[in-house]
């Protein structure tokens, strides 16, 4: 999405002095859509690999599709 970017920290630095990064990162629809169908997939393979008890846990907050 056009409102996801990488700034520097106006304040915190890294151990080498260096401004850390801040992601900011919108979900778009369809990445929610995505999100809630591997749920539902994973957890039909779970069960169908006969687990009994499945936990789902939030997802954090990061994504590895950023590019272009």
């Amino acid at each position: 999405m056009a409102s996801n970017r990488v700034t520097l920290h106006e304040s915190e630095k890294d151990q080498n002095g260096l401004p850390i990064p801040c992601i900011h990162l919108d979900d778009h629809v369809n990445d929610v859509a995505m999100k809630r169908y591997a749920y539902c997939e994973g957890i039909s393979l779970l069960e169908e690999a006969g687990a009994t008890r499945v936990f789902q846990s939030p997802a954090l907050p990061v994504s590895h599709n950023m590019g272009n």
